[in-house]
């Protein structure tokens, strides 16, 4: 996801700290999945909104900085980038194809010594068709379209070492993450630790058991943040504390 440092400040110089997170998640959201869900308890676990402010701070910038079209929030800007995006792709991948045609799929050197495209703008590798899809099914990965040096080195080692296992394995946790309600935190590993330590060749139920301790976990803060907002303490930038005495 392209950030325009001058332009994102310059339209956002407003917001306050709250709003600044719930906005680059909504983005971060929207280059992933191509819009926000208008549904408002979606919107607040886009936005990681866990409380009255957080919601609050999430509504605000939906209505400044989005429009809602049918059941999604649109936003021209970012739809024009995806557009930019999809493009650039088209290209570079019918060259990567090109490429990688000529050589030796089974050849653990050839996949890691594929040319950096542009590296001094955007930090992006060429990619190969089987390392793409994998990428984009994995839901940390932000944006296939332009892996980093690291991620697309860990879908390159992973499939030396397990070939298609890899890309049913990544098929196999996308549509466990799809199925999962959004009124908690999803069960994510990170790109790292899904890749690098194999855990596409785990059981369905391994996830899943994962997925309810995550569950547990944040149904825990929250009712001890209002157990804290029962005894008196305030929320003060994201952190709970007792209010100032005079």
């Amino acid at each position: 996801m392209p950030l325009y440092i001058g332009d994102y400040l310059g339209d956002t110089g407003h917001l306050n700290q709250g709003q600044h997170g719930a906005y680059l998640l909504f983005l971060m959201h929207y280059w992933q999945r191509g819009s926000i869900p208008t549904n408002p308890d979606d919107c607040h676990q886009i936005a990681r909104a866990l409380d009255d402010q957080s919601r609050s701070n999430a509504d605000s910038v939906l209505r400044q900085y989005f429009y809602v079209t049918g059941d999604s929030y649109r936003q021209d800007r970012a739809d024009n980038e995806l557009a930019r995006s999809k493009s650039a792709f088209e290209r570079r991948s019918g060259a990567s194809k090109r490429r990688w045609d000529k050589q030796s799929t089974s050849n653990a050197s050839a996949l890691n010594e594929q040319r950096i495209s542009n590296p001094c703008d955007s930090d992006c590798i060429d990619l190969e068709p089987k390392v793409l899809e994998v990428a984009k099914l994995y839901p940390d990965i932000a944006d296939p379209f332009h892996l980093s040096r690291e991620h697309a080195g860990l879908i390159v080692d992973a499939i030396v070492r397990h070939g298609d296992k890899v890309l049913d394995g990544a098929k196999r946790f996308r549509e466990c993450y799809d199925r999962w309600p959004h009124d908690a935190y999803k069960f994510l590993p990170s790109t790292r630790t899904f890749f690098s330590q194999s855990q596409y060749m785990f059981e369905t139920t391994k996830w899943e058991k994962g997925k309810k301790k995550q569950v547990a976990m944040v149904d825990a803060m929250s009712i001890k943040r209002q157990q804290q907002l029962d005894e008196g303490m305030v929320l003060v930038d994201g952190k709970m504390q007792w209010p100032e005495t005079k």
